[in-house]
């Protein structure tokens, strides 16, 4: 019987795979552009995108990599400069831009480009990965927009873009022919599992922070026991004796780190002092811990009441 041979792929077909396969997944909005052809035109776009900006992928093909066809007048020039400079000069570039959709409705974008070069040092593409920022970008006076959904969009976008702060290169090496080209750069995005309810875990995280705060401001008026068995009451007294105790930990266990990491994100530094600072919230388990134990003294009626208190709390 005779032996069907597989003819050679070409070495780009399988380098652009290469690329496709580890920057795609639910996650990420991306395109990939010619870094060799005036205007730089795109030469896929993943699923993501293509939704997020509301044009099919044949609408976007062959467009250029600046996303020019979706300018408008709060598109900033400076923004534009910026990713059009980063493309001429074959640099890394970071920054935020205001785009129009297919539908009009304006779409504001953080935008990260990084060019993809092979064995000779030749930029030859150019990916673009995008995150939504839109709702960081409303007014506060929207109608949509008041009391606590500003802080969860806010705490929201932060963890979205604290994400998109770990893209990272790595070296892709790969064995061809000697007729073949050898790249070996490509953009590597880190692999994350599936997000459940982004808004529900961005409401439980703003909710530690609402009452970590509020338990500061409660410690200030309560009473605690002094050495001698009595029962201190002196408002002074009372908040001097927190200062020297629990007031700085608490401090530290109340601030919002994910809205700091999106005012940090380019000082990694700063972002490592952030992740030691927040590990300052496992010390207050020692104290959640001693509550703990004087509540297991009530009996059960009563540990039965608090438990319902605190579920009506939560889904209030």
């Amino acid at each position: 019987m005779p032996v069907v041979k597989r003819g050679l792929v070409a070495p780009q077909n399988t380098f652009l795979e290469n690329v496709i396969r580890r920057c795609n997944n639910s996650d990420t909005s991306f395109i990939l552009a010619n870094a060799q052809i005036v205007e730089y035109p795109i030469v896929y776009c993943n699923d993501g995108f293509a939704k997020m900006v509301g044009y099919s992928r044949a609408e976007i093909m062959q467009k250029p990599c600046s996303l020019s066809f979706m300018h408008a007048e709060y598109s900033g020039p400076e923004a534009v400069k910026k990713i059009q400079n980063a493309l001429d000069m074959c640099q890394h570039e970071r920054t935020e831009i205001g785009l129009r959709k297919k539908n009009k409705s304006i779409l504001w974008l953080l935008v990260h480009i990084a060019p993809i070069k092979n064995d000779r040092n030749q930029v030859v593409l150019y990916l673009c990965q995008f995150r939504d920022i839109t709702p960081l970008k409303q007014p506060l006076d929207d109608e949509n927009n008041k009391g606590f959904s500003r802080i969860l969009q806010i705490a929201r976008i932060a963890k979205s873009r604290q994400q998109f702060n770990q893209i990272e290169t790595k070296d892709l090496h790969k064995t061809t022919s000697t007729t073949s080209s050898n790249f070996n750069q490509v953009i590597k995005t880190r692999e994350h599992p599936p997000r459940g309810n982004i808004d529900m875990v961005a409401l439980m995280d703003s909710i530690v922070d609402v009452i970590f705060f509020a338990d500061i401001l409660l410690n200030f008026h309560t009473t605690f026991v002094g050495p001698g068995g009595e029962v201190v009451i002196d408002p002074n007294i009372i908040r001097y004796n927190y200062f020297k105790s629990w007031f700085l930990i608490d401090l530290l266990s109340c601030l919002p780190y994910d809205i700091f990491y999106m005012f940090k994100h380019n000082d990694e530094r700063m972002g490592s002092l952030l992740s030691a600072l927040k590990v300052v919230r496992l010390l207050r388990l020692g104290r959640v811990a001693r509550k703990l134990d004087n509540y297991l003294e009530y009996g059960a009626a009563t540990l039965l009441y608090f438990y319902a208190l605190m579920y009506l709390l939560l889904i209030g």
